[in-house]
């Protein structure tokens, strides 16, 4: 039992040292991702209202990636996409309705796609 109360002991003495050494490994390593960085150069001064993408072997959009945001003409947004190393399609839609395609896109983890949009 004093083994014990012996070990508990040093424990409680050694963690605030590796922590503040920084001795423990992070809680939030990097995740690999890829990045998507698309501007938008519309002609009608459209902006870009909704960005989808799903891994090209999926049969729905999901979420559009900008939320709240929208991407307005000559603007630049970057997505970080997880599940990289993966073929993706991508659906962009203007205000006005408009939409674009880019389908069998390859996302290598940790490298970035540029993306110039336009509306014609």
């Amino acid at each position: 039992m004093k083994a014990n109360n012996l070990i508990i002991k040093g424990l409680l003495v050694l963690l605030p040292l590796l922590v503040f050494t920084g001795c423990l490994p992070e809680d939030d390593e990097a995740t690999p991702v890829h990045t998507v960085s698309m501007t938008n150069h519309s002609t009608s001064s459209n902006s870009i209202w909704y960005v989808y993408m799903s891994l090209t072997s999926d049969s729905a959009w999901g979420d559009d990636r900008l939320g709240a945001d929208t991407i307005s003409v000559g603007e630049t947004h970057n997505f970080a996409v997880a599940n990289c190393n993966n073929y993706f399609d991508m659906k962009i839609v203007y205000y006005d309705g408009t939409e674009r395609f880019a389908v069998d896109q390859y996302f290598a983890c940790n490298e970035t796609s540029y993306y110039t949009v336009y509306d014609y």
